[in-house]
């Protein structure tokens, strides 16, 4: 964890609830108002709890569920994408924002398809 940065002064209704080895701020909340600040970065290795604070969080702390899979989410954004009924030029800035990044391999082909139609 880096102490270069440490909350000198807590907003009001914040309190300390975990600190460094060093003694260092780590995390603090205001439990009334579900409101939450964690130093830590889980993109480390030597942070050995990463995931489970990762999981605390996302999951008892926001509620979410862990019920989807990348193709899920695109098969999701496809559907809103034939329902927004968009012109090609929106399908095509929709293609550089994915160029570059790994995508389910269906996505692409599927807005291709959409493209197409739009355009005859």
């Amino acid at each position: 964890m880096s102490h270069g940065v440490e909350a000198a002064q807590l907003p009001e209704g914040f309190e300390v609830v975990a600190r460094s080895e060093q003694g260092a701020v780590a995390a603090v909340e205001n439990w009334e108002k579900r409101v939450y600040g964690l130093q830590y970065h889980p993109e480390v290795t030597h942070s050995p709890e990463r995931m489970d604070t990762l999981r605390y969080f996302l999951f008892d702390v926001c509620g979410i569920s862990a019920n989807w899979n990348m193709e899920n989410v695109a098969d999701e954004e496809i559907k809103v994408i034939k329902a927004a009924r968009i012109d090609a030029l929106e399908v095509d800035e929709i293609f550089a924002r994915i160029d570059g990044y790994p995508t389910y391999e269906g996505l692409t082909t599927e807005l291709e398809s959409v493209r197409f139609a739009l355009e005859h």
